[in-house]
């Protein structure tokens, strides 16, 4: 009886754990989707800061469309997943992908925002290159953030499955 406790044990540490993993990588994609917001709304600023100048008429196509490109990009929902305690391997969810493709239209933006003149110059503080540079950097790092907590999660549910499986084994004997 005391070995089954420790062994009840040892599945409630792997209970836990797999709901803490859970819950840091819920945590960090709502964080990103927020993000993403964030991003999207200081684009449509940008366009309109860029339109609203008459000496920037030339520049504002490549801006329009970077940023109209970056607004209009839809995240492709999530298939369906089994059961959780299910692992299937996978080489790359398209979620992934596509928030490192609004990094890279983010940084698009800011590429042709440079090619405008003067556009630093009494530009607000959020709307700068600069805090666009970086706002796509800490994009791109929470992009590996969740790709990371994403693994610990699937080790995670793996471990607890395993410790079900061996659950049941012992159950029928």
């Amino acid at each position: 009886p005391a070995a089954f406790d420790t062994f009840l044990d040892g599945l409630n540490t792997l209970n836990i754990t797999a709901a803490t993993a859970e819950a840091d990588w819920k945590d960090d994609v709502a964080d990103r989707i927020a993000m993403v917001k964030d991003i999207k709304a200081r684009a449509l600023r940008v366009s309109a800061r860029v339109k609203s100048n008459a000496a920037w008429k030339t520049q504002f196509p490549a801006v329009k469309a970077a940023a109209e490109a970056l607004r209009g990009y839809r995240i492709p929902k999530p298939k369906a997943e089994p059961h959780p305690e299910v692992v299937q391997p996978k080489a790359r969810q398209q979620g992934d992908q596509s928030f490192a493709d609004i990094k890279n239209l983010l940084d698009k933006l800011t590429a042709a925002l440079g090619h405008v003149p003067t556009y630093e110059t009494g530009a607000p503080a959020d709307l700068t290159i600069a805090t666009l540079s970086a706002l796509a950097t800490d994009l791109d790092a929470l992009n590996q953030l969740v790709a990371t907590k994403e693994q610990a999660l699937i080790s995670a549910r793996t471990k607890r499955a395993a410790g079900y499986e061996t659950l049941k084994d012992k159950m029928k004997a």
